[in-house]
């Protein structure tokens, strides 16, 4: 095989040059500013649903930094409830009894938001076209007319 440009040789090698210079790219150092009671917050927002991993996942790295302590206790009460509990808070399907959870899950639906919005991520929410006009009846002969 030969090494010219096209090539599969080539292209291979090309490929394995990007995983590198990929591998290479180091992932965010959120964690590395967070304490450890924030690193331990963060780590306990991996829920095994994917969902919620998601939503807290990115609210826990926007917002853990500069939160208060009792903010933090909040956030902690928060992550101590069940999975479908929480998933049905989180997605509006239910409102806790709690006005401190309430203000936290609108702090997390206010973060969740912004992400959507960002120019560099696709939102979440499908683009769904409006409906199409429904077209007029068409009679096929004079004499069906009313």
């Amino acid at each position: 095989m030969s090494d010219e440009p096209g090539s599969g040789q080539s292209q291979a090698m090309a490929r394995a040059g990007a995983a590198q210079t990929v591998a290479a790219i180091p992932p965010p150092a959120v964690g590395a500013t967070l304490d450890p009671e924030g690193r331990r917050l963060l780590w306990r927002c991996r829920r095994g649903m994917k969902e919620l991993d998601v939503i807290l996942d990115r609210f826990a790295r926007a917002e853990l930094p500069e939160a208060s302590a009792e903010q933090r206790r909040t956030f902690a009460r928060l992550l101590e409830l069940p999975d479908p509990l929480l998933a049905d808070y989180l997605l509006g399907y239910a409102i806790p009894p709690e006005s401190e959870l309430v203000e936290l899950l609108g702090r997390i639906a206010a973060t969740r938001i912004a992400v959507q919005r960002s120019p560099f991520q696709p939102s979440a929410a499908p683009h769904v076209a409006a409906p199409a006009a429904q077209p007029e009846l068409v009679r096929a002969h004079p004499a069906d007319a009313p």
